[in-house]
């Protein structure tokens, strides 16, 4: 996860933040003292603001351009969740997702940068519906993809989620990244296996599905984004981003 063209972030297994403030040229490890820990997901706020989530209720949040990282208490339900996905429209207001619960699926929200979470249900038929990605367009509109082809959407901030038909494919398949852009109405959903692949145009008020042809068309696809034009990287062509 990138602040700007210079500044950000990637996590994995063991514990591991590794930064860059060059573009990705040179990376430096953070010392987290996590041991064992899998990071999964990380989103930069700003250029010293980001928030890590990973297995076990691993909740971590930097305000020092990742000098030092610090955790976050959750709900008790949650201490032991393997936590999946997570977003952030300000420093203050964000989402995280992960494993399902026998009603459906859940998420946990902050608007105080992460001192103190309340939790909002999703009903579902399906029982246990791991979320993998959360993401929003603005602060009403966002998406939640997971396990057996979920794609659920809200209109009110995530009190209310609904689920949204054309990218289901295989019901039992996983979806791995959601990221929807707010300027173009753009946005795409990835997953186990590279022929699940759905965009939409009309920020996702309809979603189809794509083929992944060559390589990738049996690789599962772990992650999606879209930079706003201009990119950083591309910054006099429109065509690229």
């Amino acid at each position: 996860s990138f602040a700007d063209v210079n500044s950000g972030f990637v996590v994995g297994s063991e514990g591991k933040i590794l930064k860059t403030t060059n573009g990705g040229d040179l990376w430096t490890e953070s010392i987290t003292g996590l041991g064992s820990v899998i990071l999964r997901a990380v989103h930069t706020v700003s250029t010293t603001t980001a928030f890590v989530v990973g297995d076990t209720g691993t909740v971590l949040k930097t305000t020092d351009s990742g000098r030092s990282w610090i955790p976050s208490d959750l709900l008790v339900n949650w201490a032991s969740t393997d936590i999946r996905g997570l977003f952030f429209h300000t420093a203050l207001r964000g989402a995280i997702v992960g494993e399902g619960k026998i009603s459906g699926a859940s998420t946990l929200f902050t608007d105080t940068g992460g001192l103190s979470w309340y939790e909002l249900d999703i009903p579902l038929t399906i029982s246990y519906v791991t979320l993998s990605d959360i993401t929003f367009a603005d602060s009403m509109h966002g998406w939640a993809v997971g396990s057996s082809a979920v794609v659920l959407y809200t209109s009110d901030g995530g009190t209310s989620w609904e689920l949204q038909p054309g990218c289901a494919g295989n019901g039992t398949a996983e979806l791995y990244s959601v990221t929807v852009s707010n300027r173009t109405k753009a946005g795409v959903v990835v997953g186990q296996t590279g022929s699940i692949a759905c965009l939409t145009k009309d920020l996702g008020v309809t979603w189809y599905k794509e083929s992944v042809g060559g390589n990738l068309a049996s690789d599962s696809l772990r992650g999606a984004s879209f930079w706003e034009f201009p990119s950083p990287f591309f910054p006099d062509d429109p065509s690229k981003g």
